[in-house]
């Protein structure tokens, strides 16, 4: 697909009911599906079965460096000129990356050393732990922080599986989500907030399967 020419949204209803109601919905350009996608609602009630898994509290972000900070400290300390894969890659996300998230939003690792771990040791979990919130406020609009939710949650998945082979030297050519599902427990959040995005791969080959539970600051859980 291309920016530069327009989109047209086929949806399709497939249900009705109650409390729930379902679309289909076909992203289409020049005859062309880009992609599809199945939308399930529900009408806001009340629950009497409530519980959500416990987090343990990691540091808060206010004393951490954002990772396109990270990422350039890396560089800059480079003792060598040899372009390896960990350099390309970072090399690469801030060339790449930044016109279409870092601009918008503030992400700060959990871990510091990410992008500087011990290419001796053994490899490091497939984790990924990251404060976000935006640069700007961008309002009280529920459906705006719902869509910017949605947009983090697809920008920084496919890195949790490469970040820990990419110090053994491996190059890839192309990543890129396959299949995305997001569920909504909660839609009254304030995305102006900083809000942690637990991100973990369970399985790599030729494709990667992630989970990412996603908590308020204050241990509010949604995903």
């Amino acid at each position: 697909g291309s920016v530069l020419r327009p989109v047209d949204y086929h949806v399709e209803k497939i249900r009705d009911g109650r409390s729930f109601a379902t679309r289909l919905v076909r992203a289409v350009q020049e005859n062309e599906v880009l992609f599809t996608s199945q939308m399930s609602y529900q009408r806001e009630e009340s629950s009497i079965l409530k519980h959500q898994t416990k987090i343990d509290m990691p540091e808060r972000p206010e004393g951490l460096k954002d990772a396109r900070t990270l990422m350039k400290n890396t560089l800059e300390a480079s003792k060598t000129d040899e372009m390896t894969s960990t350099k390309f890659f970072m090399a690469y996300k801030l060339t790449e990356f930044p016109p279409t998230f870092h601009r918008i939003f503030e992400a700060r690792p959990v871990n510091q050393k990410i992008y500087t771990p011990d290419v001796k040791g053994p490899l490091h979990s497939p984790t990924y732990h990251l404060w976000i919130k935006p640069v700007l406020n961008v309002g009280s609009d529920s459906l705006l922080h719902q869509y910017m939710a949605a947009y983090i949650s697809d920008s920084t998945m496919v890195e949790t599986a490469i970040l820990p082979h990419i110090t053994r030297g491996i190059y890839l050519g192309m990543a890129f989500s396959l299949d995305h599902c997001i569920w909504f427990h909660q839609t009254k959040f304030d995305i102006n907030n900083w809000m942690l995005w637990e991100q973990e791969s369970d399985y790599a080959g030729l494709l990667g399967y992630y989970f990412l539970p996603t908590w308020r600051k204050f241990c509010m859980s949604w995903s």
